[in-house]
């Protein structure tokens, strides 16, 4: 679990996100292409023969970064 962790912090350094999973309007449009690229790159290498079709499902679904409208 903590090897995850390390990822996912590293990921959201890279993608401007802060603990609690904000990203300012300016980073905003650089976010969600950061966060395609990663997950296209990680996807590239589970397709690849790194990962099977119940690993894709998993990330597909868990992903950290899905955009939401925010809900009061």
């Amino acid at each position: 679990m903590f090897a995850m962790n390390a990822v996912v912090n590293l990921w959201r350094d890279k993608i401007g996100v802060n603990d609690d999973g904000w990203v300012s309007n300016e980073g905003y449009a650089d976010a969600v292409k950061t966060t395609k690229r990663l997950k296209d790159e990680l996807l590239g290498e589970m397709m690849g023969g790194k990962g099977d079709e119940e690993d894709i499902n998993l990330l597909h679904k868990g992903w950290p970064f899905q955009d939401h409208e925010e809900v009061d």
